[in-house]
């Protein structure tokens, strides 16, 4: 073959090669290494911003273990086929956070409360418009069920002078309590006040003693995030992040405060086709996770030309730790096609935002969230109010399956917007001890079908009207209920008649409701009526048919909930097991994936597979649920903890009369430390192996009385990194 024409072949053989496969490649990042590294498994570079720099279309950034200060803001996205990957080690903790430490020279206010001013140059995420240090920055709302400022401001009344701000303090890895006046701290242990003025921040420790405690602050508002809008092709896998200091979403639809906008720990800034998967992201001051429009299209809370808020779309958010957060776990303004399956969002709202203009803090939150997939999450014990939360209308061709939504104020509740009719469908989910389970307010459009619901205090279905709010952006038709089973709930159902005010459309049949005959816990707008009553009531509106006529009272059934290993025990009778029920063609599989029958002769509940009598079912088997603060992985980071100073080690005396003390102090456990003794001139006079595992603390001697007086260095080894501190020798 001609020369020319064997080179012009294989050069289109690699062409053709490369456009199928795209040409990629992998930049590792760890805490040895260097930014003016290549990246390469060899040669690491040591910020994950510097590989997202680097990163291409194609490329994934791998992150060894180890704790990473740092705001990630991806300059670029990836394209379809070729996304841009981000990935912690498995099975490693690989933590990214908000804070950073903080060892100032601490001032003593009183006994137990200390103070200092942080350094401005702490604090590095400067790309708002309001500022940086989110110590500086007050709280669009107050939180803790208190009024302050803002309230006040609004018209609600309370304490003018009570402002909180963003900012975030833990210590030895602790969430402190922030507290309004300065009096407070000093009378409150693990509690800590900032000072508008001067811009202190005081502490309250415990022991009075500032040195035998690990100290943390927020120092940056986010923790992973672009700063231009509308990237997509982005995968977000394998991390912890925590601790930053950002805002509560008060009003976030406003264009007069881009401020206040949605912006969680980790955000997609209106992009399109990330995927966020198996994360922990926990104790955010505000939101933990954003994944809509963020507010006014407009307006940016970000300084600079980033695009607008508009674009958001084809999300998956799964198996991520959702914990934790200080306001709402999620937030996602009007997204499209989001699928948010086996997730974990638990203890969020802890601190406490209840109240007018409080309203950003359910577990999960979203606003009119079309062609979305809400399954298989287990939404529990979040604080304030709401498990799961649709605000502005149900969404068109949204469904809700499969979750277990326990120990909230109400389990899903569905609230203001346009009706689509039977297009929010909410089958097999389970409910328990959540004191409501299903509510809906100024909303409709729902089609509630083989839900269970167990231990609701107020009621199984609560469904409310104002009719002050008035427009076509709310409504209140097109409720279906079948095929639900509710077991000790204080009113079964609370419905407003279909011709109160813009009402209509209420339709009922196929449930069970485990109460005595007689009992009357039906409420139809303000009256009470047992379900023989009820059943006529709706006989009336709906002309005999889907008016609970098919539905029964059975006092038989019982249900034993094990809350920490999410197992229940269900007895059923033979009753149960009704001779028909309704079916959906999108209620097909019950909870735990089996088919439900098309012909009617489905059980009318979650599980298609009960049979009489006592049924022992586990009804979670995703990702392993965590203890406030734990961590998902075996700890395995000395290396990180000792390089960044996470580990704090202290030679008492220093300068040394021939006799000193080496403690070592750490919130996690260490193990395989060397501690090594170096002379001026670099020789090895000593060193010590620390095999065993130990946890938070170790004092070990050092018996210098045969050295001569000067300078020496001692140097701490774990796994190949280390960490030095001088000595003097009198």
């Amino acid at each position: 073959m001609n020369k020319r024409i064997y080179l012009f072949v294989n050069a289109l053989i690699i062409i053709c090669l490369y456009s199928n496969t795209g040409f990629s490649r992998t930049i590792y990042v760890s805490k040895t290494g260097n930014d003016n590294n290549a990246g390469t498994n060899e040669q690491p570079v040591k910020m994950i911003q510097k590989a997202a720099d680097m990163a291409m279309p194609g490329d994934t950034v791998f992150v060894f273990e180890g704790i990473y200060r740092e705001r990630v803001a991806p300059p670029r996205g990836g394209t379809e086929g070729k996304e841009i990957v981000y990935r912690g080690e498995p099975g490693k903790n690989v933590i990214i956070k908000g804070s950073d430490v903080w060892s100032p020279d601490w001032k003593r206010e009183s006994d137990n409360t200390y103070y200092a001013v942080p350094e401005e140059s702490m604090f590095n995420d400067d790309c708002y418009v309001d500022d940086k240090n989110p110590f500086k920055v007050a709280v669009s709302s107050t939180p803790y069920g208190l009024h302050g400022q803002p309230e006040v401001e609004r018209g609600y009344g309370g304490d003018p002078k009570l402002i909180l701000s963003i900012g975030q303090v833990f210590v030895d890895g602790k969430l402190y309590i922030q507290k309004g006046y300065l009096s407070q701290t000093v009378s409150t242990p693990e509690s800590w006040y900032y000072n508008r003025t001067s811009g202190a921040i005081y502490i309250h420790f415990s022991d009075g003693n500032p040195a035998n405690h690990f100290v943390e602050i927020s120092t940056r508002r986010r923790i992973f995030a672009p700063h231009k809008r509308q990237l997509g092709y982005i995968v977000v896998e394998g991390f912890i992040m925590e601790h930053c200091g950002n805002q509560y979403p008060t009003n976030f639809w406003e264009a007069d405060h881009p401020e206040w906008q949605q912006a969680g720990a980790i955000g997609t800034r209106s992009g399109h086709h990330w995927v966020i998967k198996n994360n922990v992201i926990r104790f955010a001051n505000g939101v933990g996770i954003d994944f809509g429009n963020e507010g006014n299209s407009a307006v940016d809370l970000e300084v600079g030309n980033n695009g607008l808020a508009t674009g958001s779309k084809y999300h998956v958010i799964d198996s991520n730790y959702i914990i934790d957060n200080g306001g709402g776990g999620t937030a996602a303004y009007n997204p499209k096609n989001i699928t948010f399956t086996n997730n974990i969002v638990e203890r969020n709202n802890n601190l406490r935002f209840v109240g007018k203009k409080r309203w950003e803090s359910a577990g999960i939150k979203m606003h009119g969230p079309n062609n979305s997939i809400i399954s298989n999450n287990l939404i529990r014990n979040n604080y304030g109010k709401w498990g799961l939360w649709l605000d502005g209308g149900s969404g068109n061709e949204t469904q809700v399956h499969g979750n277990l939504i326990v120990g909230n104020e109400v389990g899903f509740d569905l609230e203001i917007g346009t009706v689509y009719q039977d297009k929010l469908i909410l089958g097999n989910n389970i409910f328990i001890n959540n004191k409501t389970a299903i509510g809906s307010r100024e909303s409709g459009g729902i089609t509630a079908m083989n839900n269970l619901g167990i231990n609701s205090l107020e009621y199984g279905i609560h469904n409310t009207i104002d009719k002050n709010r008035t427009g076509s952006w709310s409504g209140d038709n097109h409720y279906y209920f079948f095929n639900n089973v509710l077991i000790s709930c204080g009113t079964n159902m609370s419905i407003y008649p279909p011709d109160f005010y813009r009402s209509e459309v209420r339709q009922f049949d196929y449930n069970v409701y485990q109460e005595n005959s007689g009992q009357k816990k039906f409420k139809l707008l303000y009256s009470m009526y047992n379900l023989n009553d009820w059943k006529a009531q709706w006989s009336k509106y709906n002309t005999s048919s889907n008016a609970d006529l098919n539905s029964i009272l059975n006092n038989q059934l019982s249900c034993v909930f094990d809350s920490a290993n999410l197992t229940i025990q269900l007895n059923v009778n033979a009753e149960f097991f009704l001779p028909k029920t309704k079916s959906h063609s999108k209620v097909n599989e019950d909870f735990f994936g089996q088919p439900i029958p098309v012909d009617g002769s489905g059980i009318p509940d979650p599980f298609q597979n009960l049979k009489q009598g006592q049924n022992n079912l586990n009804l979670w088997n995703g990702i392993r649920p965590l203890a406030e603060y734990e961590l998902p992985y075996n700890i395995n980071t000395s290396v990180s903890l000792l390089i960044e100073g996470v580990t704090q080690i202290t030679v008492y005396p220093n300068p040394s009369p021939g006799n000193s003390r080496l403690q070592i102090k750490s919130p996690y456990p260490i193990s395989n430390l060397q501690v090594r003794l170096y002379d001026p001139a670099g020789n090895l006079l000593f060193q010590k192996l620390e095999n065993n595992n130990f946890a938070n603390e170790q004092d070990l001697s050092l018996n210098l009385e045969k050295m001569n007086p000067g300078v020496y260095v001692l140097i701490f080894l774990a796994r190949g990194e280390k960490k030095w501190k001088t000595l003097v020798v009198n």
